[in-house]
């Protein structure tokens, strides 16, 4: 179970425009996202691409049955935007389409990223079950 933070969607560049505040927790503009300054659908694309291509990650993934939750750096760090901000769909799409969608069982609702894990995969009996949340959608600074 990969638990997030796959990819670093935003560094070092997020960081270094003037279009974020540092971290621990930076507040990012929505005109950095609005024009592409951060956060473009290329350059996560690039993201996600130096990871599903390399030969070690691609070799592990066909050895041992993988599912993959996202953290705080797909999208940047520690992110308590919720699912209004402009980056949110941009990086979940890049999240499904590039980890979820691929490895993960069907969500456990229409919508949603969380799921249920068992080992061995179905028809088996299941030996073990994990719900596998889904820790940034619904994250506020509240």
């Amino acid at each position: 179970i990969f638990m997030g933070d796959a990819v670093y969607a935003d560094f070092p560049h997020f960081y270094m425009g003037g279009c974020c505040t540092r971290p621990p927790f930076p507040k990012c503009s929505q005109e950095c996202f609005e024009k592409g300054t951060v956060g473009s659908a290329e350059e996560l694309e690039r993201q996600y691409q130096l990871l599903v291509t390399d030969g070690h990650f691609d070799k592990f993934v066909k050895q041992v049955p993988s599912v993959f939750t996202w953290d705080d750096h797909e999208l940047f760090d520690n992110y308590r935007e919720g699912m209004e901000h402009i980056y949110y769909k941009r990086a979940r799409d890049a999240f499904e389409t590039h980890l979820a969608t691929p490895f993960n069982p069907t969500p456990y609702r229409e919508g949603v990223l969380y799921f249920v894990h068992q080992l061995p995969a179905l028809p088996a009996e299941p030996l073990a079950q994990f719900f596998v949340l889904d820790g940034r959608s619904h994250r506020s600074g509240d």
